[in-house]
């Protein structure tokens, strides 16, 4: 009997022991413990395996890389896609991502009778610490054009402040364009096309005597961008 009692004590003994064990070194983790957040830091990975992301000071690591301002250029931080297109590890390569500031200025030009014209009439300014470069200038008729051949032109230029960014002249050889299409007004002139700091886009429609011209839009695409 005492030998008995002895044995329930002994395996009684041994659960208490295997329970009083920390829970935690039983199984893997995979999520962040409070336990060793505040003064240890910030560990992922399976127990005994883990890897530190965040150290006590707050530094953060990626692939066992510390980063910081001196390492930033030269560290492995892995991949990074942008709508499909790879970025490389350096914030200058980021910065200059092509085609992520792209921008649309779009405005609704009325309906002129013939011989009507606009006179110098702003679209935008650009912004104090940018700089916005077009790359294209469209327009997209909403109506049916009347009146215009060699003799009676509808001339429509856009303008950086008083200088021309393209000039396009409609006349019997080159149409308005149909009602529902859109027209391309040209190659841009590349200094003008550069808008900086102040400076405004403008547009003018000289009619001809008969040159009836509809209503269109001006469309307008380019890339703002910082002013390092």
């Amino acid at each position: 009997m005492k030998k008995t009692t002895k044995r329930i004590l002994g395996l009684l003994f041994g659960v208490v022991v295997l329970f009083s064990t920390p829970l935690i070194a039983l199984a893997d983790y995979t999520h962040f413990e409070t336990s060793i957040v505040s003064e240890e830091g910030y560990y992922i990975g399976s127990w005994g395996t883990e890897i530190e992301v965040i150290d006590a000071d707050g530094n953060f690591t990626i692939k066992e890389t510390e980063i910081s301002s001196a390492t930033i250029e030269e560290a492995d931080i892995g991949t990074l896609s942008l709508n499909g297109t790879l970025v490389t590890s350096t914030a200058a390569d980021i910065n200059t991502l092509t085609g992520v500031a792209s921008q649309f200025i779009v405005y609704q030009v009325i309906d002129l009778a013939a011989d009507a014209d606009i006179t110098s009439t702003g679209l935008f300014v650009c912004p104090t610490g940018f700089t916005f470069t077009i790359s294209s200038i469209d327009i997209i008729s909403q109506g049916t054009a009347a009146g215009i051949d060699d003799s009676n032109t509808c001339v429509i230029s856009v303008l950086n402040g008083t200088n021309a960014i393209v000039t396009k002249t409609y006349n019997t050889g080159t149409t308005f364009p149909a009602d529902g299409t859109s027209d391309n007004l040209g190659a841009l002139d590349e200094t003008h096309k550069v808008i900086t700091a102040g400076q405004i886009i403008k547009y003018t429609i000289t009619n001809g005597a008969t040159a009836d011209s509809p209503a269109f839009i001006i469309q307008i695409i380019g890339e703002l961008a910082t002013v390092e």
